[in-house]
């Protein structure tokens, strides 16, 4: 019988990793690097990648706990052992979406630091008590005060689409962070982590010293698993999954590598690390799915796109330098720096003409899931309903029959549960654009002729759909301009037969108004 092999699958807790024998990729080296290096830090990391179990390493790491690093190399390095006062924030648990959440959030862990260290909650500002609270537990215990922040964004990421509650939480976060401002004396180290980094936000403002490591070769690789690692710490149940998939060892790391490696997380990187989550969930099951969208969806994603009409091919195929995506100023604007720093796309080819870089997914399961996670938000309608089936599409599709296109095709936003949608005349023309992706079409979009652009195409084997589409202005606005403009003309359709349709969309009802099918 093999040998159990328990992975921390999600585990955020170093104390319970080590107490459950968990397999445990040793970063002590860098923890101990990073330690005596500096004191201020700020680190940004996707989802599910490590960073709430970097911070509790920390965390027993300054507490002392010298028995949890038994057998890792900050056991051997580490000489003092010194117990710290830790102040751990983990803002990952709770819901910021709605007004008042982080204000009750922050008075929790202010109460529970306040009754550990003998103050009673007054009528202060959180921030005031949170200067009292470092002053007295480095009264309390004559040490330096170590603060640890998870999930720093959350409050931010929760309500990035409510204006005013926004403004809100990062005026409490502002308040509250800045408490840390000239208390340098009394504080041993300060890490923050969460998943993005919001330049026109400025909580940081008053934190001048703050090192910001999320592109620092250094520390490329302090969040996930590297090739090495891999081949190491991994070996062996990577050698069991080659078994269960009938692979040689060689062909199981070449599907690991295509599916879950190729996170760059510094210019200078010239191998890329691993999802952790994925790649030891896939060890766990000895299969190579798609986890990476199973904890959660990322619905701000989706926000940021369709308002600031994004499709794929605008996130990937522009060259962008990293001081466009060191920081986020406007999500809706230029949403590439969100995705970058969420970890749905990373750094791809170097030009060598002016340094920047080309964006890319990652790896199979990123690319695969995220636009799987895009259908199912631009058109929820198709998937279970039997009426809109890709089946009856693809007939009347095959069979050129425009009016029956039409028809379902207006039933379907009808019926669909818009969760996430947009108002932009933008929106519905990606929202075309992946149905008709979905259905095997090859598609095009904003295809230019003499006399315009049109809107998009649709190529089947048989005919080439024609769409011109106008938001408020009516369908026979929309047939007179594809006419007026030999749209259908225009179009080289290889032997097949050219179906133009003007297609109206209304704000109000969030749908189709109405089509006119153009005669060739």
């Amino acid at each position: 019988m093999d040998q159990m092999i328990t992975y921390p699958i999600g585990e955020a807790s170093f104390k319970n990793l080590r107490a459950d024998g968990a397999v445990y990729v040793d970063k002590t080296a860098l923890i101990y690097q990073l330690v005596k290096q500096g004191r201020y830090y700020f680190l940004s990391r996707p989802r599910r990648f490590g960073k709430s179990l970097l911070v509790s390493t920390l965390e027993a790491y300054f507490r002392g706990q010298r028995e949890l690093f038994a057998g890792l190399a900050l056991e051997g390095l580490e000489k003092e052992w010194t117990a710290y006062p830790v102040l751990h924030v983990d803002f990952s648990r709770d819901n910021f979406a709605v007004a008042g959440v982080l204000e009750s959030t922050l008075n929790t862990i202010l109460g529970n630091w306040e009754r550990l260290y003998g103050r009673e909650a007054g009528d202060e500002t959180s921030a005031a008590r949170f200067i009292r609270v470092i002053e007295n537990a480095h009264a309390q215990t004559g040490r330096r005060v170590v603060v640890l922040v998870d999930e720093y964004d959350k409050p931010m990421l929760d309500a990035i689409n409510g204006e005013a509650l926004l403004a809100c939480n990062q005026r409490e976060l502002r308040a509250f962070y800045g408490a840390l401002k000239g208390m340098g004396d009394l504080l041993r180290f300060v890490f923050l982590t969460g998943v993005t980094r919001f330049a026109h936000l400025n909580i940081f403002s008053g934190l001048n010293n703050l090192r910001d490591i999320s592109m620092s070769m250094a520390y490329a690789t302090l969040c996930g698993i590297t090739e090495a690692e891999l081949r190491t710490a991994l070996a062996v149940g990577v050698a069991r999954m080659a078994e269960a998939n009938g692979l040689t060892q060689e062909e199981c790391y070449g599907r690991l590598r295509e599916q879950y490696d190729g996170y760059r997380f510094s210019p200078r990187a010239t191998e890329g690390v691993y999802n952790p989550f994925s790649l030891l969930l896939a060890l766990d099951r000895r299969e190579f799915g798609k986890f990476c969208f199973s904890t959660g969806t990322p619905t701000y994603l989706v926000q940021a796109m369709q308002r600031s009409g994004f499709w794929v091919d605008d996130l990937t195929g522009v060259e962008v330098s990293t001081d466009e995506l060191d920081s986020i100023n406007n999500p809706y604007q230029n949403p590439r720096s969100l995705f970058y720093q969420a970890g749905y796309l990373t750094l791809g080819e170097r030009s060598p003409g002016n340094g920047k870089f080309k964006l890319r997914f990652p790896n199979e399961e990123v690319e695969a899931g995220f636009k799987l996670f895009l259908r199912e938000c631009y058109i929820p309608g198709v998937f279970g309903n039997a009426t809109y089936s890709a089946e009856a599409f693809r007939s009347c599709l095959a069979a050129g029959d425009a009016e029956r296109f039409m028809e379902l095709l207006a039933g379907m936003f009808r019926t669909g549960s818009y969760a996430v949608i947009g108002e932009l005349e933008r929106y519905y023309q990606v929202a075309l654009r992946v149905f008709f992706e979905m259905l095997g079409a090859r598609v095009e979009v904003e295809h230019c002729t003499a006399n315009g652009r049109i809107d998009l195409l649709a190529w089947v084997p048989q005919y080439v759909f024609l769409f011109e589409l106008k938001m408020g202005e009516g369908a026979a606005a929309a047939a007179r301009q594809i006419v007026a403009k030999g749209y259908a003309q225009g179009v080289d359709a290889r032997g097949r037969r050219v179906v133009a349709i003007g297609v109206s969309f209304s704000r109000e009802g969030r749908g189709i108004s109405g089509w006119k099918i153009v005669e060739n």
